[in-house]
């Protein structure tokens, strides 16, 4: 009887050591403080796909940190005083899932401009389905600072096309066009000719028959510093590298802004506005429970106030402009990170 006994002791705990070493907290990366010191702070490549794999970087990954909490959690110095730190936590970065496993994981941007920890990243993730991360950087002249680029699976390539970027990287008539090898990870410009402009936050569509990608809504910078709509849909023949304007819509788009050239504010109006009424969500055709009302009105106003004490105390250096189309039932569609100011004058601008 204590034989058996012992037997099942040692039996359940070879299955507890077993579960624990297994479990995803036990194989969080360890890292030092000299490491965090070491790696702490952003930073580009110095080569093609540079391996910049770190035990710090990678616990940023696993635990998906952002700046603030990863330097906090290594109690490192103020980055108002000293330089970015190192985040996992980004806008405008892009994910494609391969069928072996793998995530890829390109570039994109922490936080805005007025943020310390304020970067615009030109990096590669790269997590394999066993959870395994490498990291790789790049030269700024291999690939540039790049966000809400679309990237697009073709085979062994994914096409990394357009990107918001540092403002005086942005060119009107130019597109940012590049891919990512994935047997290398290296990255190489596509030199396409006349395209769709400086596009970003639109969509991209790979079509195997003619084996081209279509680029087609998002946003467009111009010389004036303004955003735009894109109305245009462009289409990129991989074969020839070269770009044709498939359909123009001569849409209009009107540009406001004040005579002193201060901000609008509309972004903060938008926030002072009372929750929209449950009601408002519900469909003629299928009118909703109260159950179902009450549900969509917390999630919404919860989201108001989130949104709201997120961005509400953050100051504007300088107020951004950007262009809206009279004719769409929803004036404000830009991101609340952008802080959205819309200028106001007479002057029209096409898309």
């Amino acid at each position: 009887m204590n034989l058996t006994f012992i037997t099942a002791a040692l039996v359940l705990s070879l299955f507890t050591s077993t579960y624990l070493m297994s479990s995803p907290a036990e194989n969080t990366t360890k890292v030092t403080k000299e490491a965090f010191k070491q790696w702490r702070n952003a930073r580009r490549g110095s080569k093609q796909a540079q391996d910049m794999t770190n035990p710090f970087w990678v616990y940023c990954v696993q635990k998906e940190l952002n700046a603030y909490q990863a330097n906090a959690a290594f109690d490192g110095p103020s980055s108002f005083a000293y330089k970015p730190c190192w985040s996992y936590e980004r806008f405008g970065m892009s994910e494609t899932k391969l069928e072996d496993g793998r995530t890829i994981l390109i570039a994109g941007e922490h936080e805005d401009y007025y943020d310390p920890d304020f970067f615009i990243y030109n990096d590669v993730i790269v997590k394999d389905a066993n959870g395994k991360v490498q990291i790789f950087g790049y030269s700024e002249d291999i690939f540039p600072a790049t966000d809400f680029h679309s990237a697009t699976l073709v085979g062994n390539r994914i096409y990394i096309i357009g990107s918001l970027g540092y403002t005086d990287r942005r060119k009107e008539k130019d597109t940012p066009v590049y891919y990512l090898d994935l047997k290398d990870y290296t990255i190489h410009q596509v030199n396409s000719g006349q395209g769709p402009g400086w596009v970003f936050e639109h969509e991209a569509i790979y079509d195997s028959e003619t084996h081209s990608i279509t680029i087609d809504w998002g946003k467009r910078w111009i010389d004036s510093g303004d955003i735009i709509d894109n109305f245009s849909k462009w289409q990129l023949k991989l074969d020839t590298k070269q770009w044709t304007l498939v359909e123009e819509r001569p849409w209009s788009q009107f540009r406001f802004s004040r005579k002193d050239g201060e901000s609008n504010l509309l972004f903060d109006v938008r926030l002072d506005m009372p929750p929209i009424d449950a009601s408002t969500f519900e469909d003629p055709d299928t009118p909703m429970d109260q159950e179902t009302k009450e549900k969509k009105q917390k999630t919404y106003s919860r989201r108001c106030t989130r949104r709201k004490s997120k961005h509400s105390s953050r100051p504007i250096k300088k107020p951004w402009t950007n262009s809206i189309d009279l004719a769409s039932p929803t004036l404000f569609t830009h991101k609340p990170r952008r802080r959205t100011n819309i200028p106001v004058s007479a002057s029209q601008s096409m898309g």
